[in-house]
């Protein structure tokens, strides 16, 4: 439509000037069309096309890259980006094992490009969908790395995300009323804002919570009967999964509740590509706690995972201010630029994402966004795929990582302008790291390289806002500053960078 107001403006005088790229349309799925570019000089055929063919951006080899990769496609009119900048190091290709390994390569990868003089504002992490976030937020926090979503929300902040985690929070608490109000009337069965009025004032009233308001309906006044036996019926379902816990794992019933509350069937076939996205992190949660209860075989009940989901949602409020790594979808990093970009997740099905495989211009449409997230960098590229990742398939979880294929669109880049590179070391997964912490704790760690300037010292006890009580393990150098290694209650130990943890030192011993 606005094509054609731009005609129909321009009709008379035929003074019009338009600037785009055909290799940079990405929004087809928003109504964008391609062919507004591909034919205005054959609906303006007095025009004058200017390329605009040099690039003060990205290295010679990001540039030629970029440049064998789109010319892959068909619809476009072709161009020839060039750079005066030197010839830059080669592309980075990084296979990993799983998602897990991945979320570890890229903290390895920023810690590298920190001791190299780039700040964490100079590195971001690009990734297809949304849902990927969540094992590379898990690692960051993990190492301590603070880190920015733009153009979104963190994982388990986002409102599924939150749904899903307040009913699982309910089983464990039910005396939780901020979770209850949440998820009483989601999704809808008829229980509306008066009702939750009347019931809360109730609560207050008589000084219970406000699931106990549930157990004593006869008692309140002002609730129509039909909406009383829904009361009822929601009551009676959270007692019948609170019985299931001690029974079953956390994810065998975060799993039940999904597939019999229609967490996920709210999501499905609306044609909407915000539920879409949606149904993508009701699903990576699913994935995050089958991988939490197969790392923690003895402690995979579900007050565990919530008790170790709560760590993860509290450890990155202690300095909103401080420099940080930046984390976004590829559609989000159109128009902007970093030093150093890492892409993750560069495998068939994930990216391109599957459903672009039987349409030739949705997978175009892939190929031009993969263009972007290369051109967005100035100086090194990193680019991941993982071997297997979690997934669901047909609404089903297979209980097991799947098989990838590497992206179709790493072959499509020359040889010469890329280099594969094993990840330096075995890194291990999350569970094997935290075992390995624990045995290591009060022997490797404590002939690490001390920081004798600092004010902790080994032997010291501390309070965490977030962790409680400590004892500090290890006092060592980082290229980030101090970091303390802490045993904190339950055994939990934590690696902090002091001078971020905002820690307080206790004289008090247990």
């Amino acid at each position: 439509a606005q094509y054609y107001w731009v005609k129909l403006l321009s009709a008379r005088h035929g003074n019009l000037c338009v600037v785009g790229d055909e290799d940079q349309s990405i929004y087809r799925w928003r109504g964008a069309d391609i062919d507004n570019i591909l034919r205005f000089e054959k609906d303006f055929p007095r025009s004058k096309v200017i390329r605009l063919e040099q690039n003060y951006r990205s290295t010679q080899t990001i540039l030629k890259a970029a440049n064998a990769l789109v010319a892959h496609n068909l619809k476009r009119l072709g161009k020839n980006l060039w750079s005066g900048k030197n010839v830059g190091e080669p592309i980075k290709i990084l296979p990993t094992r799983d998602e897990i390994h991945e979320a570890a390569t890229v903290v390895k990868i920023v810690r590298n490009e920190s001791l190299q003089n780039h700040s964490l504002n100079e590195i971001v992490i690009l990734y297809r969908t949304n849902a990927q976030s969540r094992a590379l937020e898990e690692q960051l926090r993990h190492n301590a790395i603070p880190y920015t979503i733009v153009g979104g929300v963190k994982f388990y902040e986002r409102k599924e995300v939150k749904d899903m985690l307040a009913y699982l929070r309910i089983l464990v608490n039910p005396n939780d009323s901020v979770s209850l109000q949440r998820i009483i009337n989601f999704p809808a069965r008829g229980i509306g804002q008066t009702t939750l009025r009347v019931l809360n004032l109730y609560a207050n009233r008589h000084r219970i919570p406000l699931y106990q308001v549930l157990c004593e309906l006869e008692e309140v006044e002002g609730i129509v009967p039909g909406t009383v036996k829904r009361l009822i019926a929601f009551y009676r379902m959270m007692e019948d999964y609170r019985r299931l816990v001690p029974k079953m794992n956390a994810f065998e019933i975060a799993d039940k509740i999904v597939k019999e509350v229609g967490l996920k069937q709210i999501y499905e076939n609306t044609g909407r590509v915000e539920d879409e996205s949606r149904l993508e992190n009701v699903n990576e949660l699913l994935n995050s706690i089958d991988i939490f209860v197969k790392a923690n075989p003895e402690e995979n009940n579900l007050s565990h995972y919530l008790d170790e989901i709560s760590l993860l949602t509290d450890i990155d409020r202690w300095d909103p201010d401080r420099p940080s790594v930046t984390l976004m979808t590829l559609h989000s990093a159109k128009g902007l630029e970093f030093p150093v970009v890492i892409i993750t997740g560069l495998e068939d099905g994930l990216f391109p994402i599957s459903r672009t495989f039987e349409n030739p211009e949705d997978l175009e449409e892939e190929r031009r966004l993969f263009y972007v997230g290369l051109t967005r960098a100035q100086e090194k590229v990193y680019l991941l795929h993982a071997r297997q990742r979690h997934r669901f398939r047909n609404g089903e979880y297979g209980g097991s990582s799947f098989q990838s294929i590497p992206s179709r669109f790493l072959k499509e880049i020359p040889r010469e302008f890329t280099i594969t590179v094993s990840p330096e070391g075995r890194v291990r997964q999350e569970h094997q790291r935290k075992l390995s912490l624990r045995k290591r704790a009060k022997t490797a760690l404590l002939k690490s390289l001390p920081d004798e300037n600092s004010k902790y010292k080994i032997g010291q006890y501390v309070v965490h806002q977030v962790f409680g009580r400590g004892q500090i393990l290890g006092v060592e150098n980082s290229n980030l500053g101090t970091k303390l290694t802490v045993n904190f209650a339950n055994r939990r130990i934590k690696k902090l960078i002091a001078e971020y943890a905002n820690l307080k030192i206790s004289d008090e011993q247990e």
